[in-house]
């Protein structure tokens, strides 16, 4: 009897989290019919677009990074009079190439379809790691209505591929598989700006746990990597280089508290100043909890004050704090219903927020807000769990 029971408890719990899947693919089905939503101008051409020109432009033997060339062939498939550049490191050429070989109708959507696999897999991965196996319809919940998660997928950027790669760390790292997860972590370095603070603390638990398999792994992926750019094409580095030393391609205000500095300011290096603050934070941290470091546990607070510090990103990149979402719900279904109640309230608001000022079209300093709001309500679920903690014990 208590077999059966289990089996329609297993059963029931499998339709639950088909339906969570169902009702994810078709949100983000309803929002690619409005493929004009964007965080940051009110009809942005889709992201993808700058891959698949800049995995054309190599094929062809150019140069991937050229301002000119990328123009020229967007214009001839993109309506409007707005070009996209690459501005994602060399090594992730390998990874784009083979998007270049099929037409634009067709990269496209399979571009989609494989955004949205490896978010189903990241997302399927960090429930295991932060829900315990439990309740797992929470997860998908979670992960349907964190707005950089439709808007990431929506526009095509890249940012499914990076928390694919700090999923799996995580994954490996905690099952003692390092080399694999720090393979997986390369991922991560496709935007290496947005978790600055995660190759520090790499170097660092290298150092003083003297565990090299991670960081050894993560190396000889990327300079695999960054070799095979070099076969495709042989100045790439260079190429890449000369697009930061013209400075009008990257030196550009981003919805971050930096950008935001220095929309207020007016000085570009008012940009630079929130990445001081992280530094001393990281100090703190590393001095407190280095000793004892538990990367399942620490790096969700990493992802935050980088996503915070970081004078570059936009709003899709958050997809990134996902594990630090995750994270905070475990504090959350371990609390008292007052905590979980406050922190859910507050997460719906910040999300109603953003999909209020996405479909007004709003642009970008409107989210200039919203790593600070998640960091936020990060820290005021700590401090609410440990509150409660102290009360129980008195």
């Amino acid at each position: 009897m208590q077999t059966e029971t289990q089996q329609n408890s297993d059963r029931h719990r499998k339709r639950a989290t088909l339906l969570i899947v169902c009702v994810v693919a078709t949100a983000l089905a309803l929002l690619f019919i409005h493929p004009d939503i964007h965080p940051d101008s009110a009809a942005a051409p889709n992201d993808f677009a700058f891959y698949w020109t800049a995995a054309r432009l190599v094929l062809d033997g150019k140069n991937p990074y050229s301002v000119a060339d990328s123009v020229d062939l967007e214009r001839r498939f993109l309506a409007g009079d707005r070009a996209l550049v690459m501005l994602n490191p060399p090594w992730i050429l390998p990874l784009i190439v083979p998007f270049g070989l099929m037409p634009f109708s067709t990269g496209r959507p399979l571009w989609l379809v494989m955004g949205l696999a490896i978010m189903l897999i990241s997302v399927h991965w960090l429930w295991d790691l932060y829900g315990d196996g439990g309740s797992r319809w929470i997860g998908w919940l979670v992960a349907a209505t964190f707005m950089p998660v439709a808007v990431v997928l929506t526009i095509g950027q890249i940012g499914p591929l990076i928390l694919f790669g700090l999923a799996g760390y995580l994954r490996f790292q905690t099952r003692q598989k390092n080399y694999l997860a720090g393979a997986f972590l390369f991922l991560a370095a496709l935007k290496p700006h947005l978790v600055f603070l995660v190759w520090v603390a790499l170097l660092l638990y290298t150092l003083q746990h003297k565990r090299w398999e991670s960081l050894a792994a993560f190396l000889s992926v990327l300079s695999a990597a960054s070799l095979l750019a070099v076969v495709l094409d042989r100045d790439a580095f260079y190429e890449y280089a000369a697009l930061f030393r013209g400075g009008k391609a990257v030196l550009q205000a981003t919805p971050t508290l930096g950008g935001l500095l220095r929309h207020i300011s007016g000085s570009p290096l008012m940009q630079l100043l929130p990445i001081a603050g992280a530094a001393l934070w990281f100090a703190i941290y590393w001095h407190r909890f280095g000793s004892s470091w538990e990367w399942r546990c620490r790096l969700p607070s990493l992802l935050l004050v980088s996503i915070v510090a970081t004078p570059y990103s936009w709003f899709f990149d958050q997809v990134v704090l996902l594990p630090s979402i995750f994270f905070a719900i475990q504090l959350v279904l371990h609390s008292r219903r007052r905590v979980w109640v406050e922190a859910a309230v507050e997460y719906i608001v910040v999300n109603a927020i953003v999909l209020r000022f996405l479909l007004d079209r709003r642009t970008m300093f409107w989210y200039s807000w919203t790593a600070l709001a998640w960091l936020a309500i990060y820290v005021a679920v700590q401090r609410r769990k440990s509150a409660a903690a102290f009360g129980a014990d008195e």
